[in-house]
């Protein structure tokens, strides 16, 4: 079953969220700036979720500090003078 809720940003304007909840499926739900594509898009999310055609969006990849340190020694240290790359070694 889908709902429509109206928002009202921190600004003052008005935004649509539209939340479709079914039994045995993953709740989802959009934010709009019209209620007419918030109807849409739950009519449409819904239809596909009762016709089985429905999967979750992918997660998107995750960085962790090790990516950001190596990307660092290799993108940022070389650019540096020796002194800098020396205190680097030291901090660690």
């Amino acid at each position: 079953m889908a709902t429509i809720q109206r928002r009202t940003t921190r600004r003052g304007q008005v935004r649509y969220r539209a939340q479709v909840r079914l039994k045995n499926r993953p709740s989802v739900s959009a934010t709009f700036r019209k209620r007419s594509d918030a109807l849409n898009w739950a009519r449409e999310t819904e239809s596909v979720q009762v016709n089985h055609h429905y999967g979750l969006p992918r997660a998107l990849p995750r960085y962790c500090l090790a990516d950001a340190i190596k990307r660092y020694c290799g993108d940022v240290l070389p650019a540096k003078s020796r002194d800098a790359r020396q205190r680097q070694y030291y901090q660690l």
